[in-house]
């Protein structure tokens, strides 16, 4: 089972403990905690470095003349080990 609990800042951490100790009583778990960052600043940065990705991974169409044997590309293709 997995759950998930935000605690604010302004928070009793107490209160959270108990809670959380009551919801798995009787069970052993696993606790992970991260911090929440709500600032638009590190969204701006994620933006950033997702539009970073897109350029990088973005697809060039390829032009073929009407004249290419698409089977002689495919040939090469498969003579070029990996």
């Amino acid at each position: 089972m997995e759950v998930t609990f935000v605690v604010k800042s302004e928070e009793d951490k107490r209160d959270f403990a108990e809670r959380l100790t009551q919801f798995f009583e009787k069970k052993t778990i696993r606790v992970k905690v991260e911090e929440v960052s709500d600032s638009a600043a590190d969204q701006q940065h994620l933006l950033r470095r997702m539009e970073a990705l897109r350029l990088i991974t973005e697809q060039v169409p390829v032009m073929l003349s009407p004249d290419t044997d698409i089977n002689d590309l495919i040939d090469d293709i498969n003579d070029n080990p990996l």
